[in-house]
């Protein structure tokens, strides 16, 4: 027999945090991610009995203060603040340079943030850019995306999304006219190719 699961009212609501209101805040929200304090060992599943534990976790939050101090992590974190202000991408940027920790050498090496290497931070996100586009140009970005499925071509040109874009507005013209938009004003005006180039 099947159990029929109703959701409770309160399982879709979201808690939403106010984010860092400066640079200081936002240090120490990431210094947490990075540090352990003494009442989240046991927590963790440190053991505190262990020969030397003492020294590493003095040693190591020392280390993480006197990073820092040091300039292109400081730049590093400013550059997270100033474009996010989200802590787990600033972190998600740690995880490389902690991982490659070893015995031998314990020394975090923080990369800058114009550094190239691999970032397991998502890309920066280009749909801010989209409210600047045109009417012609987010018709000649829409064609070349889908002519990028439709043809299955990894190289688009101009005249190949231009052609794109006119079968698009033509076949939009006759749709339009079938529905009587035309009489209505709902006529979309098609973009000669010598205005799309410029």
């Amino acid at each position: 027999m099947l159990e029929k699961r109703v959701k409770s009212r309160f399982s879709h609501r979201h808690v939403y945090l106010s984010l860092p209101a400066n640079p200081t805040s936002y240090w120490q929200v990431c210094r947490q991610g990075l540090t352990v304090d003494d009442e989240d060992m046991k927590a963790e599943g440190i053991d505190e009995g262990v020969q030397g534990h003492v020294e590493f976790y003095r040693n190591w939050n020392n280390m993480i203060e006197d990073l820092h101090e040091d300039k292109t992590f400081k730049a590093l974190l400013q550059y997270h603040y100033y474009t996010t202000k989200s802590a787990a991408a600033f972190l998600t940027e740690c995880i490389l340079p902690l991982s490659s920790l070893s015995v031998d050498e314990m020394a975090l090496e923080i990369p800058s943030a114009s550094a190239t290497m691999v970032r397991l931070a998502a890309p920066n996100s280009k749909l801010h850019l989209l409210s600047a586009l045109s009417d012609l140009d987010l018709g000649l970005l829409i064609a070349a995306a889908r002519l990028d499925i439709v043809a299955h071509t990894d190289t688009v040109n101009f005249a190949m999304a231009y052609d794109e874009y006119g079968s698009l507005m033509g076949r939009h013209r006759v749709q339009s006219a079938g529905a009587g938009m035309m009489a209505l004003g709902g006529g979309v005006r098609v973009w000669g190719r010598g205005v799309a180039g410029v």
